[in-house]
């Protein structure tokens, strides 16, 4: 028989549904899914590599997506700031420049170009590109 692995996981009704939630959701992540499901499954089997089996994952990953739900709970389960140079466009920016490409292109032109896009959107041509 196998040995329990490390603590054991225990959710409350509330966190279930919210990982039940994820894992279902056609909207969020796949990564959010994927560790919403490692989560749920944790708590029903016994060891981290009845799970890794069941899900198709290492045990290694399932060992860390418990560790890090056990000290963090939901919260846990959240994407950490990577390291590196921020972005240089925001989200709201990359949105306005995906918003402008879905309307008509400017007056006499067959399609938007790089600079059309990115005096219409306010960020650099370099940026409306890579939108």
């Amino acid at each position: 028989m196998a040995r329990p692995s490390r603590a054991a996981v225990t959710l409350t009704s509330q966190e279930r549904q919210t990982l039940e939630n994820w894992a279902r959701s056609r909207v969020s992540s796949q990564a959010i899914g994927l560790r919403a499901r490692t989560i749920l499954a944790r708590a029903e089997e016994p060891t981290d590599r009845a799970v890794a089996d069941r899900l198709g994952i290492s045990p290694q990953l399932v060992g860390r997506w418990r560790s890090r739900f056990l000290a963090g709970r939901l919260a846990g389960l959240a994407d950490r700031p990577r390291s590196g140079r921020p972005r240089a466009v925001t989200g709201a920016q990359r949105d306005r420049v995906v918003l402008q490409l879905l309307q008509d292109p400017p007056e006499g032109g067959s399609g938007w170009s790089t600079r059309s896009l990115a005096a219409a959107t306010g960020v650099s041509q370099t940026s409306s590109a890579a939108s």
